[in-house]
């Protein structure tokens, strides 16, 4: 026993002083292992993923602690911001983990997960679905009944052909006018969801080897070939147990924040003081106060002001009454996530501890640098802005836009065709331009439970496809005032309109100046920044241990 605690003894002795071991020394003091373990254990990689060197590491410590003291020197108003910062970071620091507690609670038990599966058994079914290929003909738009019937005789002809033996995959990559032309016409899976109603009845009898008549379509004529089958299926729990796993864990976790954030609101008592907040008022007025233990926690407006900046918001005192509200309500709980995480002790956590440390000295850090760089940098001069712009001229581009109109239609598997027909008589409505958006809508259903219209204001060509792989595309070939035909989507028909379009065009120095300022801008300030830290590393006289590259 003694020989095995001796042993433990000199193991931790040992790794206890290699974590006190100095790799480099500065102004500021030395930077031991434990120093540049703690900076990677909460910051981790650097930018593009990449592990950051001990060089790199140690310079970013060294500035950190610089900036970090030399906030302080600040005016006192910039200082505060700077100290607020920082004591948002360990706020978030608490907050975090207290999240990561509850998520440990959060995790269910094998047992109770087959409760829920044996509960929902009906639900984990795996459609039917078809491995399909298929051979596609085109009717080109306004087509006479003599090129209908020409297209449909080669497809009968293609069918023979298949069943006499010739291979479906080298006819769809030559004869093919599908997308799927370039993969053999393979289609992958299928499901019946997947395919308009048109075809849902054919698709359902195929099996694997067997060969669907030539079907019609909106857009031509199709050929299907059933590579396989595989019918409907009961999924067993260890199919399922990983999703299961996660929706409730999910679900748990959802309902213990909740739970707990009421818990902490009624604990911590806040007051909230939005109407102290205005264009006049000082940086300590305060404006929150919550209860901590046997303490009252008084925010000043200079702590509100950086919380709203780092949610992305803009000075409290522009900001509506409500919006400030909710703004003290989200602070008042990250306070009091903060104090519950102390409360279970969970900052004294070796890790909390080192990422709240590095947290807050970075906040602190960041602010400061932010600051200096700020001052130091001016508004690019018109004759700068001019000079790029003329240099950039052919680069300077408003992209096309469009003004986009898509009505959405759930439908599912056996519905009866009529609602695609009430699709397609609402495109011809529309495209006629003798009724409104609204009486198209009726028309596909009358109850307006089924069908949403959406009007979508001037996106970018890359947003609108986005839309779908099929109605996006679709969308951006329209002319203005256009209509798409009905197009299926999984489970919801898809009707595009393009309203409007605005073609790309080359921007005029007036139109292109807010852009080009905030980019010469933007470059000054990393130059700026760059000669900053070079500065301070200079005067931080950074000496390594070991030899460094």
């Amino acid at each position: 026993m003694l020989m095995g605690f001796a042993f433990f003894f000199f193991v931790f002795a040992a790794v206890s002083s290699s974590a006190d071991v100095v790799v480099a020394h500065s102004a500021h003091g030395m930077i031991s292992v434990a120093d540049v373990d703690g900076w990677k254990a909460t910051f981790a990689l650097g930018k593009n993923g990449r592990s950051r060197d001990l060089c790199e590491v140690v310079d970013r410590i060294v500035l950190l602690r610089a900036f970090a003291t030399a906030a302080d020197t600040l005016p006192e108003s910039d200082a505060e911001r700077c100290r607020a910062e920082a004591w948002l970071a360990g706020l978030e620091v608490g907050a975090a983990a207290l999240r990561r507690a509850e998520i440990v609670a959060a995790e269910p038990t094998v047992k109770e997960l087959r409760a829920r599966y044996q509960r929902y058994q009906g639900n984990f079914k795996m459609k039917a679905q078809w491995r399909l290929q298929n051979i596609f003909k085109e009717i080109p738009h306004g087509a006479s009944p003599a090129k209908v019937a020409e297209l449909r005789r080669q497809m009968k002809e293609i069918r023979e052909r298949v069943q006499n033996g010739e291979d479906f995959g080298d006819i769809a990559a030559r004869e093919s006018d599908s997308a799927t032309r370039s993969r053999r016409g393979r289609m992958g899976m299928v499901r019946l969801d997947d395919v308009t109603p048109e075809i849902t009845e054919e698709l359902s009898k195929l099996r694997g080897g067997s060969l669907s008549p030539v079907l019609s379509t909106d857009a031509g004529l199709t050929l299907l070939y059933c590579m396989a089958y595989f019918p409907e299926r009961q999924m067993p729990f260890d199919e399922v147990r990983a999703f299961l796993k996660k929706r409730v864990k999910k679900e748990r976790l959802e309902k213990r924040w909740a739970a707990l954030d009421e818990v902490i609101l009624k604990r911590i008592a806040p007051i909230y003081h939005p109407d102290s907040i205005s264009a006049g008022s000082g940086d300590a007025t305060p404006v929150l106060v919550c209860t901590l233990g046997e303490q009252k926690m008084k925010v000043s407006l200079a702590r509100f002001a950086a919380f709203v900046a780092r949610r992305g918001a803009s000075d409290p005192a522009f900001l509506t009454h409500d919006e400030r509200a909710r703004q003290l309500i989200e602070l008042a709980l990250l306070i009091g996530r903060a104090d519950e995480a102390d409360r279970r002790h969970l900052l004294d956590q070796p890790l909390t501890r080192e990422r709240s440390k590095w947290r807050t000295l970075a906040a602190q850090g960041e602010c400061y640098a932010r600051r200096q760089v700020a001052n130091s940098v001016v508004d690019p001069s018109p004759d700068q802005i001019q000079a790029f712009y003329e240099a950039q001229k052919d680069r300077i581009m408003m992209p096309a836009r469009l003004q986009v109109r898509l009505i959405k239609i759930e439908i599912a598997h056996g519905e009866p065709l009529e609602i695609l027909h009430r699709a397609r008589q609402a495109a011809v409505l529309l495209r006629s331009g003798e009724g409104t958006v609204e009486e198209a809508c009726r028309l596909i259903d009358p109850s307006e439970h089924l069908v949403e219209a959406h009007d979508f204001d001037w996106r970018l060509v890359k947003d609108v496809l986005k839309f779908g792989p099929d109605i996006g595309p679709a969308i951006v070939g329209l002319d203005v005032g256009g209509v798409t035909e009905p197009i299926q989507d999984g489970q919801t028909l898809l009707i595009g309109q393009l309203l409007d379009r605005h073609e790309q065009r080359l921007l005029s120095l007036e139109e292109a100046t807010p852009q080009i300022r905030s980019i010469l801008r933007r470059r000054l300030e990393r130059e700026a920044r760059t000669q900053l830290e070079m500065s301070v590393l200079k005067l931080q006289e950074v000496k390594f241990m070991d030899q460094c590259p």
